[in-house]
């Protein structure tokens, strides 16, 4: 979704790009502080996931086409 966002934010095209700034206000406001941590909890309380997944997506979520 962020790269997304960031990619239509530099449109050529004023509409999608005022769009896309809007939209990337709202994510950075509610998901960029706090889904890490929802992310983290969810992963771990899954039987099935493994916690060298979680360290993997962890060190890697700040590069923006990580996810």
């Amino acid at each position: 979704v962020c790269n997304h966002l960031h990619t239509h934010s530099v449109a050529d095209n004023d509409y999608i790009r005022s769009l896309a700034i809007k939209m990337q206000e709202k994510f950075d406001k509610y998901c960029k502080n706090n889904y890490n941590v929802l992310f983290a909890i969810a992963f771990v309380l899954d039987p099935r996931s493994k916690l060298g997944y979680l360290k993997y997506v962890l060190e890697n979520l700040n590069e923006r086409d990580a996810m």
